[in-house]
């Protein structure tokens, strides 16, 4: 659905890529950048023109947020576990996004007046190649393990959500397959 509440993000990230080939083959990826983000929010509450008993105005969602530009940073690190050749590998993914906030009325920064904050997210996981393993075929199939943590969401303070919902704590168990 194509309304306030669902979400339609379309986002412009742009910035450097430096690769790293660290000892034992492991290799570690890093990327300041450039972020920004359109999206629908029902988080994000405006007057409605309308309003309400009386001629006061009420809040209802917005359809469509633009929200502030802000810098972001990207890295991977990925590690095999065991000899060279081992099927087994850890990886761990991290994403921070500075506070976005929305521009409407020029209040840059905030959400419903509240200052954003800064994102943070992360991914470990344990991968075990089963094409490599069962198939001699690296790369074709693997399971893996992780866990995930995301701070912030939405850039809205954890600390003032009394539902929890903009932090994220979950285990995650699943496959790829490449074709």
């Amino acid at each position: 659905m194509n309304n306030a509440n669902a979400a339609a993000k379309k986002d412009v990230v742009a910035g450097l890529q430096f690769n790293f080939a660290l000892p034992y083959g492991a290799t570690f990826n890093f990327a300041p950048l450039f972020y920004s983000e359109k999206n629908h929010s029902s988080f994000i509450l405006v007057n409605n023109l309308f309003g309400g008993p009386g001629g006061t105005p009420i809040a209802g969602p917005v359809s469509g947020t633009d929200y502030f530009q802000t810098w972001r940073v990207e890295g991977a690190l990925n590690v095999p576990l065991g000899p060279k050749g081992t099927p087994l590998s850890f990886g761990s993914l991290f994403g921070i996004n500075g506070p976005k906030g929305t521009c409407p009325g020029g209040a840059c920064g905030t959400v419903n007046g509240v200052p954003t904050k800064t994102e943070y997210f992360t991914q470990q996981s344990i991968t075990l190649d089963v094409g490599q393993l069962a198939y001699g075929k690296p790369n074709l199939f693997s399971i893996f393990v992780a866990y995930v943590y995301w701070q912030n969401k939405f850039g809205i303070d954890h600390n003032l959500d009394p539902t929890g919902g903009t932090t994220e704590s979950t285990a995650l168990l699943g496959g790829t397959l490449r074709f």
